[in-house]
């Protein structure tokens, strides 16, 4: 089941909503994302993703306002929502806004791209940091020992991306920082 995206308000407001993305596109309300400048009023307005409150079992709204996923708009990218109380025009003051409103970044099942040479940042993203560990199970680790000794990793084309020195006193085995 596909998440929903979600936001909570205050009870009772009848909230709408526009998808946007990384790059600053807007979702068009078939299937393509597009300049926003280029929708008419009319346009901007049936763009708008109707978002319904979720009531408690006594009926009383809970501020959470749910949406469906437009059925047209793939989830191979990064999105956003910008949040309207009953708008009525493209000038209308929004409510709120989230990056990735539905909790997942991306969809599970796509790919991870291999990480490029390059020191791993201390604060990596979870795609970043997964793809590190994996990358480091599957493909090759060369235990560098002629001249400097270095543990290596490589990419799935055999180029090295990063590497971290080793020493060995005889007492305490050290393998540093990652660079």
């Amino acid at each position: 089941m596909a998440a929903q995206p979600r936001i909570h308000l205050t009870s009772g407001l009848t909230v709408k909503a526009q998808i946007t993305r990384d790059d600053g596109l807007v979702f068009d309300g078939t299937s393509a994302m597009v300049a926003s400048s280029t929708l008419s009023d009319a346009q901007w307005l049936s763009a708008l993703v109707a978002m319904t409150e979720d009531l408690s079992s006594d009926a009383t709204g809970t501020g959470w306002y749910l949406a469906a996923w437009p059925a047209g708009l793939t989830r191979l990218a990064n999105y956003g929502m910008r949040f309207y109380n009953n708008p009525s025009a493209p000038t209308a003051r929004g409510i709120g806004e989230q990056s990735d409103p539905t909790g997942y970044t991306t969809d599970l099942n796509l790919a991870i791209s291999e990480l490029g040479v390059a020191t791993p940042t201390a604060t990596p993203t979870v795609k970043t940091a997964l793809m590190l560990m994996y990358m480091a199970l599957r493909n090759k680790l060369k235990a560098q020992t002629s001249g400097t000794d270095a543990l290596e990793l490589y990419n799935d084309a055999g180029t090295k991306i990063a590497s971290k020195l080793l020493t060995d006193d005889g007492s305490d085995y050290i393998e540093e920082q990652m660079t």
